[in-house]
């Protein structure tokens, strides 16, 4: 099984995504043992160094989730769900 890389980008000021940040990691974890690694990177940060496809718009709604560098879904809740089976679909491919 390979690994696969989960990314919330949001502002590092608002508590509520770090906080999504940190109980999806915890989700993911245990479901998947050890082959997700969930993070919280900072707007600013991901518009200067990340290069997902597609690219971040600078006037991107927050959250973002990006699963192995491809934004899966912007400006809405993170989707433990949907996000699970993005991940599902990755490990199996």
């Amino acid at each position: 099984m390979d690994r696969v890389s989960v990314i919330i980008v949001g502002e590092s000021h608002q508590k509520r995504d770090q906080e999504a940040a940190q109980s999806l990691k915890e989700q993911m974890d245990q479901e998947f043992s050890g082959h997700v690694e969930v993070a919280f990177m900072n707007y600013q940060d991901a518009i200067n160094s990340m290069k997902p496809a597609p690219p971040i718009n600078p006037n991107s709604s927050l959250p973002i989730v990006v699963v192995d560098d491809r934004i899966i879904s912007q400006g809405s809740d993170v989707q433990p769900d949907r996000i699970a089976q993005e991940i599902r679909d990755r490990l199996n491919a």
